[in-house]
């Protein structure tokens, strides 16, 4: 380990190399320390391939001076050498588990109470680290979680850009440096719904966010209004009269973005059908509403094709109505989308190139009541050419011929109004297992059940009783068709 000894040497060498302990491979950028048992003290860092070579001059050799050479693993043990000053050139070899930090990322979450702030940071090393905040109003703090006030606008809004900034010191005495940041939008006094959309955990380009009033006396959705989001992703609607007492969110792609075959429409906060999306309200702080557009699920390329039509029975026709530019998803069966799809100007659509599988075709019309049409593609029925859907009313159902049939086989609720149960009665030509459900004005399922009804008369009975006031939807569905019927509650 020593070489040659030199008593009257003026000038010392200690060298070596770091290497991995698990490969050999050489460390880059890593810590070596090397002290006198005096008062000499300095860091050296490793070359790309782990060396380290130290150079230390005006040294007066005695046999009491000897140099420390010490560096630490990814366990924080202390692994050290000796050098001493009788000796020229000395080689220590360090072999040791890595620290190179593989990543320095950080992250932090917001929660607030009207303009009271509170932020919480993270990272994902779990070494000693300092936490440097940057409120975006000229205000600073320190420390893991803080807290910060921002003032109300007296009208519109204020956009405050967060900054997280962290510094980790690792085991290795190497800094590890980590940014993020968020934006806070704080509004005035007038009522806001605000938030923002991204895809994949960036915000992407050119996307429309589309507001809906619901809970309206007959309980469909209305659309408000339509805005479009920065450049940071961020929407805002702030210029509408409060006519409902709730609202729902949903985000759609413009027609020319290159993510449309990535991701499809999505409500608020990543569902791709309204019934399920929870409704939103307009408040006078920030209260953010994000969507999260919903990716579709990578399928290989097969022979299959589905395709069909949607129509729209008219109240004020005889007849049926062509239905352009509707929403058509296809699903597998863990109701993952797959491929997203709209109606042309003859109300036809398509999806081409499937493998054969199991599949689901769901009609997404927002305020519309929707079953999905199940089927599979094999060998023996490649293809599905007349998967049609009918818009009535609140409903989407599949276009069979018994449809008619079976609403003119159920009678109406009653009574209707109703204080207490209700009921409603069958007289079915064959037995049928059917699906029973119940909606609010919200499209909540209240109720949902599986109910098989005998051929001949028979009166069921529905359970309201423990239905507050209010406007319902009970749904009955069979395995060729789907009607609605509505009932209020009152005390």
């Amino acid at each position: 380990m020593y070489g040659a000894n030199l008593t009257k040497a003026s000038t010392i060498i200690i060298q070596g190399q770091l290497t991995n302990s698990t490969n050999n491979i050489g460390i880059a950028n890593h810590a070596v320390n090397v002290s006198d048992s005096v008062n000499y003290y300095d860091t050296f860092m490793t070359t790309a391939n782990g060396y380290y070579y130290i150079v230390i001059t005006g040294v007066t050799p005695s046999s009491g001076l000897s140099y420390y050479i010490s560096t630490r693993d990814c366990n924080n043990i202390l692994h050290y050498g000796v050098a001493h000053s009788t000796v020229n050139i000395t080689t220590v070899n360090f072999s040791i588990c890595d620290t190179t930090p593989i990543n320095c990322q950080n992250s932090f979450t917001v929660t607030h109470q009207n303009l009271l702030y509170n932020f919480s940071g993270s990272d994902v090393n779990t070494y000693p680290t300092l936490y440097f905040w940057s409120f975006g109003d000229g205000f600073t703090a320190s420390g893991q979680n803080t807290s910060h006030s921002y003032p109300q606008p007296v009208s519109g809004i204020a956009t405050y850009t967060v900054i997280l900034n962290t510094k980790t010191i690792l085991p290795n005495f190497d800094t590890c440096y980590a940014q993020s940041s968020l934006i806070i939008n704080v509004s005035g006094n007038n009522p806001i719904i605000s938030g923002n959309v991204s895809a994949g955990g960036s915000n992407p380009d050119s996307v429309y966010v589309y507001l809906y009033g619901i809970n309206n006396p007959i309980g469909s959705c209305v659309l408000i209004d339509t805005t479009s989001i920065d450049t940071s992703g961020f929407y805002y609607f702030n210029s509408f009269t409060v006519n409902y007492p709730a609202y729902i969110l949903k985000a759609k792609l413009t027609d020319n973005n290159a993510l449309n075959s990535l991701y499809i429409p999505s409500y608020y906060d990543s569902l791709y059908s309204w019934v399920n999306s929870p409704p939103v309200y307009p408040v006078t702080n920030n209260v953010q509403y994000n969507i999260y557009l919903i990716p579709i699920i990578s399928t290989p390329s097969g022979t299959g094709s589905i395709s069909g039509n949607i129509s729209e029975m008219s109240p004020k026709l005889s007849g049926l109505s062509v239905t352009s530019g509707v929403e058509i998803l296809l699903l597998n069966l863990n109701n993952k989308p797959i491929r997203v799809t709209y109606t042309d100007n003859s109300g036809h659509y398509s999806f081409t190139n499937l493998p054969f599988d199991n599949y689901k075709v769901f009609v997404e019309i927002t305020g519309k009541m929707s079953v999905p049409a199940s089927l599979t593609l094999n060998i023996s029925m490649p293809t599905a050419n007349n998967i049609n859907f009918v818009v009535k009313g609140n409903s989407i159902a599949l276009a069979v011929d018994d449809e008619t049939n079976l609403s003119n086989l159920i009678s109406e609720i009653y009574p209707n109004p109703l204080q207490h149960d209700a009921y409603i009665d069958f007289s079915l030509t064959k037995s049928e297992n059917l699906k029973l459900r119940i909606y609010n004005q919200l499209g909540e399922i209240l109720q949902d059940y599986y109910l098989e009804i005998q051929a001949g008369n028979q009166q069921h009975l529905l359970k309201t009783q423990a239905l507050k006031e209010g406007i319902y939807t009970l749904q009955i569905i069979s395995n060729k068709s789907c009607i609605s019927k509505k009932f209020i509650k009152i005390k």
